[in-house]
């Protein structure tokens, strides 16, 4: 089990840059491309549409969903990734939007059709209220009718145990081990990343909350979203015992 250093909170701009090409590898960037397609249906996008992608990472949803025609903007707070988005966006020849932000203080203006916050970007602030902030800020980003799609793994996935406690890969001579494990009555997951080259070992501990489909819905009602549906994936599929993921779909 990690030692109580693991307790820290993984918000820091090293922590996220370090870990790019592992994380956001070129096959999690391809996937990329399809979930984009699959959200374009799951939300009902049959014409351009302006989209908020917050916590957009290099912006592997942001940018397939630009090449689609809507007018896209990523926000991030991890400045590399806000650049790679750009650099990546221009090499495709599409148009969009990066902004180096915190999520907690962004709205967009003027508002915008669609909300996204994928893959477990939510729940990596250590004050549940800012957690809650975020949802407030996707919350006035949208005009009335609009679409907010939260995905990330939950508390009932974790229950299923379809999460291993320890993986590991190899990257360009690299080592990269993860570790982690559920913690305080399976309210939150503890972990850190363990990197090993030619530098020597950096080990980078991380936690979130987790939440479970109950606690999102409430949550999010809470902040004033309305018609709210869970998925088990982004294709819309019902949201079970053997869903991986968990995609809620919330109207302003």
């Amino acid at each position: 089990m990690p030692n109580k250093q693991a307790q820290q909170w993984s918000t820091t701009e090293q922590f996220w840059a370090e870990l790019h090409e592992v994380i956001f590898d070129e096959a999690r960037i391809r996937r990329g491309e399809r979930e984009a397609a699959e959200l374009t249906q799951l939300v009902g996008l049959d014409s351009p549409a302006r989209i908020l992608d917050v916590c957009c990472g290099p912006g592997r949803h942001a940018i397939p969903l630009a090449a689609r025609g809507h007018h896209v903007t990523g926000i991030d707070s991890t400045e590399r990734y806000v650049e790679i988005a750009r650099e990546r966006a221009a090499d495709a020849g599409v148009e969009a939007v990066f902004v180096h932000t915190d999520a907690r203080g962004y709205s967009s203006t003027p508002r915008v059709d669609v909300v996204l916050n994928l893959w477990s970007s939510f729940g990596h602030f250590a004050d549940p209220e800012d957690n809650v902030a975020v949802l407030r800020q996707a919350h006035a980003s949208l005009h009335d009718g609009g679409t907010f799609v939260l995905h990330l793994r939950s508390r009932e996935t974790y229950n299923a145990r379809q999460t291993p406690e320890r993986s590991w890969a190899e990257h360009k001579g690299a080592l990269y081990l993860e570790e982690r494990y559920v913690a305080d009555d399976w309210r939150r997951v503890r972990g850190r990343w363990v990197v090993v080259d030619s530098s020597g070992r950096r080990d980078f501990p991380y936690e979130s909350w987790l939440y479970s489909g109950e606690e999102l819905t409430a949550m999010l009602r809470t902040v004033g979203f309305r018609d709210i549906s869970l998925h088990g994936d982004f294709s819309g599929a019902p949201y079970g015992q053997f869903s991986k993921h968990l995609v809620v779909v919330a109207h302003r």
